[in-house]
């Protein structure tokens, strides 16, 4: 068999396990994380791009996705490889029981608090990679970890790729909402929504992927719209919490219960175990505002994370 097909069967491969994954740990799927490190690139000082590039050359665990693409292939396709390397080993895969809980942390809408939710592992134990942390850890103290390892001149190559390619992750994972959030439904993923023009899914599906393409039709598309809406001003005071993901959780889990949950619509019952909540344009105008900031907040959030670690 060719290299070609072999790809191409990997490639769909990693699709269907992605769908029949659960879906609580993917955020803004393949284009809002790509969209998400094209912005930061553009934020990204001439010096730390030529660093990030050379380490990110010497990266062998390559996976491919779902387009056809390899998640090496440029910087943004790097910011989707921590979800296709926990697709990489299948469902309930050692690869996915490792690292799925790495991005997102539920804290609960009535009466939540990110304390709870999010258990201090922060503090690894000595030698300790992070990347062999604990499995129940949350995302606050993945992203603190990672970013430790790429600020510390001592860490080894191998895992300063892997940190990069995490942190690229999940500074995009921890902007989306419903990532930052739970209603006793896993993120969303158990309650279902409608409305016109869409596919009926899942209310994470649709924070993740069917409102990020109202946006525009391609990552590149969606940065450039995205940038040209930043200002000095929203740069300055985005940034001022550029080492705290702590602050980034509170703001999304804040936006979750005033609008991802806050402004749903009574359910319509179908049936005795069918409940749809058919959304109005009200809310989906909403969403649409609050993911195009949240996309852009992690962009620029994001260059300044790296421009700190690579300078």
């Amino acid at each position: 068999m060719s290299r070609k097909k072999v790809g191409g069967l990997l490639a769909t491969l990693l699709y269907l396990l992605a769908c029949v994954a659960p879906q609580s740990a993917y955020a803004w799927g393949d284009d809002g994380h790509q969209a998400v490190a094209l912005i930061a690139w553009t934020y990204l000082s001439p010096d730390v791009r030529t660093k990030i590039l050379d380490l990110l050359k010497k990266d062998n665990e390559s996976l491919a996705m779902r387009n056809g693409q390899n998640t090496s292939d440029s910087f943004a396709t790097q910011a989707t490889w921590a979800d296709y390397y926990r697709a990489s080993s299948g469902q309930y895969g050692p690869a996915y029981q490792q690292t799925r809980n790495w991005h997102f942390v539920n804290i609960e809408i009535n009466g939540g608090r990110l304390e709870a939710a999010c258990p201090n592992y922060a503090n690894l134990l000595p030698a300790t990679l992070a990347f062999n942390g604990p499995a129940n850890d949350c995302i606050v103290n993945k992203i603190r970890q990672f970013t430790a390892e790429l600020m510390s001149p001592t860490t080894l190559q191998t895992e300063r790729i892997r940190a990069l390619k995490m942190v690229m992750h999940l500074v995009g994972d921890i902007h989306q909402p419903l990532h930052a959030s739970d209603d006793h439904d896993a993120g969303g993923n158990s309650k279902q929504v409608s409305f016109s023009g869409m596919k009926p899914g899942n209310l994470h599906s649709y924070w993740d992927t069917a409102f990020v393409r109202l946006i525009a039709d391609t990552p590149k598309n969606i940065a450039d719209k995205l940038i040209a809406a930043i200002t000095t001003t929203k740069i300055k005071q985005w940034s001022k919490s550029e080492s705290n993901p702590s602050t980034w959780a509170n703001e999304s889990y804040a936006l979750a219960k005033k609008v991802s949950y806050g402004e749903l619509p009574n359910p319509r019952h179908g049936s005795a175990e069918s409940v749809t909540y058919q959304l109005n344009q009200a809310y989906v105008n909403d969403a649409r505002e609050v993911i195009e900031m949240q996309l852009a907040k992690a962009g620029i959030r994001l260059a300044a994370v790296l421009n700190a670690a690579f300078k």
